[in-house]
């Protein structure tokens, strides 16, 4: 890790890092599962990092990190592909480097993809349309860059948003998007993270061990299901936050199933008493995790709420990246936050 941190990343170096065996390998159990590299990899400065969503996507994805200039990642599962015909090698090349694709359009609900995870986003959505429902289907592409401007379209055409990545939750593809819809201090739709727990994964069978943590079509399809009957797709109508009163450093309000709360003294969100005549909650906290794992997170899986948070500090560098990181594999939490700077 110390050689992709300072001699390739810190200098800059052309160097493409092509990763084997991404995902759930299968039978070489625990030891040779590939799914943290998104996470230990995502926050290393001046890094790309893409995955393709089947082996003719590959050769094109090849081609742009051996022309991109500078680090670039690019993981693929062991195993064979999908099936799909193979481009030309005269017709391969390079993709815009941090753009998704839209594969199909619907509404409601889009499912965004990451890697192998486009191909079961594809499956999901194939069993929904069997009950009526006709979602969208995202390639992503890449997972850092993001494609802010498509994330932030698909934010406000949905009720709801599903990313789907075969590596671990805690800080992978869908930790990634969370942060960048929270970005922009906007209320965004809730977002619901389908991909390998936080825990080791025993041997067994790419198929059997996918049954086995729910990365299936059917299985996501369940999911989706699921969270559109609680009715949590409909928070994405909550009115725009205004701004209320300061209050102190630890202290939030709950207004509407949102828990906002303020991290570093600045105003944000409503006055519930004034302005919504709703019940009023403090949030307190004597540090990051209290406030985090307790108190807030209480609130959100009572309320099945939103956390939204703001601070000084930049995205990913202070509280709020702790409220994302501590809070965002809850399925019945949409996480927002906003900074200073």
């Amino acid at each position: 890790f110390d050689q992709i941190v300072h001699d390739i990343c810190l200098q800059e170096l052309d160097v493409t890092l092509a990763m084997d065996r991404a995902g759930l390998v299968g039978d070489d159990g625990p030891t040779h599962h590939g799914v943290f590299d998104i996470a230990y990899l995502r926050c290393l400065p001046n890094i790309t990092l893409a995955a393709p969503r089947d082996e003719a996507e590959l050769r094109h994805l090849l081609r742009t990190a051996l022309t991109h200039g500078g680090p670039f990642g690019l993981r693929y599962p062991r195993g064979e592909g999908i099936g799909v015909p193979l481009p030309d090698e005269r017709l391969v090349a390079a993709l815009p480097v941090g753009r998704g694709e839209v594969l199909q359009s619907g509404s409601r609900v889009a499912l965004i993809g990451y890697g192998s995870g486009v191909q079961k986003a594809i499956d999901a959505a194939a069993v929904l349309a069997e009950d009526g429902l006709e979602v969208t289907v995202v390639d992503a592409r890449f997972a850092k860059p993001l494609d802010i401007e498509l994330l932030n379209t698909l934010a406000a055409d949905h009720e709801l948003l599903v990313t789907i990545e075969e590596g671990c939750l805690p800080g992978g593809f869908g930790s990634g998007v969370l942060e960048a819809l929270s970005e922009n201090g906007r209320v965004a739709p809730p977002l619901l993270r389908v991909g390998v727990p936080d825990r080791y994964i025993t041997h067994g069978t790419p198929a059997l061990l996918h049954e086995e943590i729910g990365f299936t079509g059917p299985a996501i399809a369940a999911r989706v299901t699921a969270r559109l009957a609680a009715g949590l797709g409909v928070a994405r109508h909550c009115q725009e936050l205004l701004h209320a009163p300061a209050l102190r450093a630890g202290e939030g309000h709950l207004v509407q199933g949102v828990a906002e709360v303020d991290l570093a003294g600045g105003a944000v969100g409503r006055d519930p008493e004034v302005a919504l005549g709703v019940e009023r909650q403090v949030v307190r906290a004597a540090d990051r995790r209290d406030l985090v794992r307790r108190e807030a997170g209480e609130v959100g899986r009572r309320r099945g709420g939103r956390i939204a948070a703001q601070e000084k500090d930049a995205p990913g560098e202070g509280l709020g990246g702790c409220v994302v990181s501590c809070l965002g594999h809850l399925d019945d939490v949409a996480v927002a936050v906003a900074c200073d700077r």
